[in-house]
């Protein structure tokens, strides 16, 4: 009976508030993130500081204009990524999709879809691969933040996706 007149407080949970993402990527042998030829059939990778990993929380539909957010690699060193930054109006767990460059998403084509924008000059020799030809899209990764708000997901593995290099002929 007691029980029946006791009170339970009900709190609405905080949906959304500034979460501090932290994303370390993994060592990915296969994919080696941006890479650059050591013209001996090996690759080092070559994580720039200040690279930027676009994220997407939610749906990424004709409305998506933006990324939710963008996170700026700080680790000084090539072979791994350390992204970090704060992104504001999410809930404190879901799953997120992400891409870098941040700087090549699309922001929307007539016909509804999102894609991505390939550089306008790429410049690709025998010896090397250009960047800029290059899109890298991570596997989606779930996240919860802490009391504090701070998620650090371990280990995002990378798919790379080439672009076509456009080529230009001289003479007849």
């Amino acid at each position: 009976a007691l029980a029946s007149c006791s009170k339970t407080e009900i709190r609405p949970e905080v949906e959304s508030r500034d979460v501090h993402f932290v994303v370390n990527t993994a060592e990915n042998e296969e994919v080696k993130s941006f890479i650059q030829n050591n013209n001996d059939r090996t690759y080092t990778p070559k994580w720039s500081n200040g690279d930027e990993l676009a994220i997407f929380v939610g749906t990424i539909d004709k409305n998506t204009k933006t990324p939710t957010g963008v996170l700026k690699n700080t680790n000084t060193t090539d072979t791994k990524a350390s992204f970090g930054g704060t992104v504001s109006g999410i809930s404190l767990d879901g799953k997120f999709k992400s891409f870098a460059p941040a700087s090549a998403f699309e922001k929307g084509f007539a016909d509804g879809t999102v894609g991505i924008n390939l550089a306008s000059t790429q410049k690709p020799s025998r010896l090397t691969i250009d960047e800029a030809c290059d899109i890298l899209v991570a596997k989606e990764a779930g996240y919860t933040a802490d009391a504090n708000g701070v998620v650090e997901v371990n280990g995002l593995y990378f798919k790379r996706m080439f672009s076509v290099v456009k080529i230009a002929l001289n003479g007849p």
